[in-house]
């Protein structure tokens, strides 16, 4: 995994745990004291909260981007793959004696003897 992503990930778990710890505050407090607990701090509960749909958008981009990548590389390892296997192809073409039914028609296959002059 990489650096960035882990520390995306870092950051999105700590969101997460600091958000079930307020909710659990919440839960706890009585409702005057939550009132006057929690008002001042809903603007930072904003930017948290945007702050984590930030993480998600940035985590859904890499996974994209990064899917991308390992497509083009599998489409070019797979060219690269034909193209040994066409090589190889070719290598064992050229490598086959041709058969017997080709020698018989093709003339230019049999070698010709030369003439002795007695």
């Amino acid at each position: 995994m990489k650096k960035l992503r882990l520390t995306i990930y870092i950051l999105f778990f700590t969101f997460n745990i600091s958000l079930f710890i307020t909710t659990l505050i919440i839960e706890n407090i009585e409702i005057f004291k939550l009132a006057s607990w929690i008002l001042p701090k809903i603007p930072f509960m904003k930017y948290g909260a945007i702050i984590g749909v930030i993480l998600v958008i940035v985590d859904f981009v890499m996974d994209k981007a990064e899917k991308s990548i390992l497509t083009k590389e599998v489409e070019k390892t797979q060219n690269e793959l034909n193209a040994v296997k066409a090589q190889l192809f070719d290598m064992q073409q050229k490598s086959t004696p041709p058969t017997a039914a080709s020698s018989e028609n093709d003339t230019s296959a049999a070698p010709e003897t030369p003439k002795k002059d007695q």
